[in-house]
C-alpha cells in the first residue's frame, strides 16, 4: 500500500498544468496514478474550475481532462471534504468532542479556529496536509486531534480512488500493471 505522505510530495509536478498533464496520460497509460493527479489539482489553490472543464495550454497542444474525469474532479471535491469531517478532523466538526472536554472554553474557539482554516473558500477540506500540530488544545484533545488525523490520512488514501469515482487501488493497479 501506499503511504498518505507520497502525496505531499509534488516531485518534479508543481503547476496545475504539470498535474492536468499527469491525469490526461494516466488514464490510459497508468490508471494507477489518476486520483493522485485529480488530488493534487484539488490541493491547488488557484485551481480554477474553467481551466479543469476547459482544459489548459500546453507547449504542444494543451490537456483536456476527459468528461469521467472532469465528473469524478468535480465530485471528489465534496466527497475528499466529507472524508476529511469524517475521518480526518472528526474532533474539529463533532460537536460531541467538545462537550467531552474538559477544558471546553480554551478548545471550543481553537476548534472553531482551526475548522475555518482547514477550509478552502467554497468549503472544500484539504485531508492529506504534509502535519497537523494540535498544540493550541488541551493535553485530551490534542492527543485525540492527533490520532484521528493520523488514521484519517490512512482511511483516505485507501479511499482516495472512490472519492472520485474510480476503481479501488487493486482494480487500478491491475489496469496499470497488467497492460505492461
Amino acid at each position: 500500500k501506499e503511504n498518505p505522505s507520497i502525496a505531499s510530495a509534488h516531485g518534479p509536478f508543481t503547476t496545475m498544468h504539470h498535474f492536468m498533464g499527469l491525469a490526461c496520460i494516466a488514464e490510459n497509460a497508468a490508471p494507477v496514478f489518476v486520483p493522485y493527479a485529480l488530488y493534487k489539482l484539488q490541493q491547488l489553490r488557484y485551481s480554477k474550475l474553467s481551466l479543469v472543464l476547459d482544459g489548459v495550454s500546453a507547449r504542444r497542444g494543451s490537456w483536456v481532462l476527459s468528461p469521467g474525469l472532469q465528473r469524478g474532479f468535480l465530485l471528489g471535491r465534496l466527497n475528499l471534504s466529507a472524508l476529511a469531517r469524517q475521518k480526518t478532523y472528526p474532533g474539529l466538526f463533532d460537536r460531541e468532542a467538545e462537550n467531552k472536554c474538559q477544558h471546553a472554553s480554551i478548545c471550543g474557539p481553537r476548534r472553531l479556529f482551526w475548522s475555518q482554516r482547514r477550509q478552502h473558500e467554497d468549503g472544500y477540506i484539504e485531508n492529506l496536509w504534509p502535519r497537523s500540530y494540535w498544540q493550541d488544545f488541551c493535553k485530551q484533545c490534542s492527543q485525540t486531534l492527533e490520532e484521528q488525523w493520523e488514521e484519517g490520512r490512512i482511511k483516505v488514501w485507501e479511499e482516495l480512488p472512490k472519492a472520485f469515482e474510480l476503481p479501488g487501488w487493486e482494480q487500478l493497479r491491475r489496469e496499470t500493471f497488467d497492460s505492461v
